[in-house]
């Protein structure tokens, strides 16, 4: 776990579940160019909206609740997790339309 604007985990190498991640016939990578997961605090408001760490583009980080809850679930490495009810939304207030789209990193 790293901060570096926002708390991130790493899922490294030498991770149990690498295997499933990385392509072992692939070049070792620069520093810094392993997966990562962004963690993002959220609350609950007294309105029962959702309250989200730097959510651009919305009034003051507000998330409606009917794009959180029910929860969907996501299935990473074979295993269930719970999400927001709208993921796609999500992504795209966080991230911005071209979410989808990778950006070279700088420097």
């Amino acid at each position: 776990m790293f901060h570096m604007n926002i708390w991130r985990v790493c899922v490294a190498p030498t991770h149990p579940l690498a295997g499933f991640l990385y392509d072992p016939n692939l070049p070792i990578t620069k520093e810094y160019t392993v997966p990562y997961l962004d963690l993002y605090t959220m609350d609950r408001t007294e309105t029962g909206d959702w309250r989200m760490q730097f959510l651009k583009g919305n009034r003051d980080g507000i998330l409606p609740d009917r794009k959180v809850k029910p929860f969907s679930q996501v299935n990473i490495n074979e295993m269930q997790f719970d999400t927001v009810n709208d993921p796609k939304f999500f992504l795209k207030r966080v991230y911005g339309s071209k979410y989808m789209t990778p950006k070279p990193r700088a420097g």
